[in-house]
């Protein structure tokens, strides 16, 4: 089963806690009802980075997991949307629990193109 172009590498997937604390220090934060995205720009690096924080005050794993597998896949059919250079870092907030994939999908794109007129538009 190939899904073409639509994957979602590895080498885009931020892994260690490092990175997740380079952005929080570094980057601009965007909140909104569900989620919030923090972002930061690497002129050096010529690939985007997204990790996922879903705390366990949003409930127990089986919950937790359906949040982080819905984030995913928003990003993964949209990845081409996303600018390179970027480390991106989405926060579940409690209200998470209650979104509807429509909600989740509605609030990453308007809060990435925030970011992304704050990030490029103000140079």
């Amino acid at each position: 089963m190939s899904r073409g172009d639509k994957g979602y590498p590895r080498q885009e997937r931020m892994q260690y806690r490092w990175e997740f604390d380079q952005v929080k220090k570094h980057g601009l934060s965007f909140v909104g009802k569900f989620i919030v995205l923090s972002i930061v720009e690497h002129k050096q690096i010529d690939r985007r980075r997204i990790g996922y924080v879903i705390t366990k005050r949003i409930g127990p794993a089986i919950i937790r997991n359906g949040i982080k597998r819905v984030l995913r896949e928003i990003y993964r059919l949209h990845r081409e949307f996303f600018n390179n250079g970027i480390s991106i870092v989405i926060i579940a907030r409690p209200a998470a629990v209650k979104a509807s994939y429509r909600e989740f999908n509605k609030e990453f794109l308007n809060l990435y193109q925030l970011a992304r007129k704050s990030l490029w538009d103000s140079t």
